[in-house]
């Protein structure tokens, strides 16, 4: 079996690099070519969960509620207009 980078997919050489990352129920284990293959898919993996974790607070409407003060449905949090817990 040919392993390929998990990157660029490009074939891996002497300085092949290791990772294994937890994907909540599994582990996925990952190898990369270089270590700019590695870095530049970590901040695409990064960039993708925060666009999700956006769309989602979005999509429920906690951004929303938790900047204006108002009592958050989603967590149950109230809020008062300086931001803090009132009454818990």
């Amino acid at each position: 079996m040919k392993f390929k980078c998990s990157h660029c997919r490009g074939k891996l050489g002497l300085g092949v690099r290791f990772r294994r990352l937890w994907m909540g129920s599994w582990w996925q284990h990952l190898r990369f070519c270089s270590k700019r293959c590695e870095e530049s898919y970590e901040t695409e993996v990064r960039s993708k969960n925060r666009q999700l974790r956006w769309q989602l607070a979005r999509k429920h409407g906690t951004v929303r509620e938790h900047n204006s003060g108002q009592d958050c449905g989603v967590c149950g949090d109230a809020r008062t207009t300086s931001g803090g817990a009132s009454g818990r």
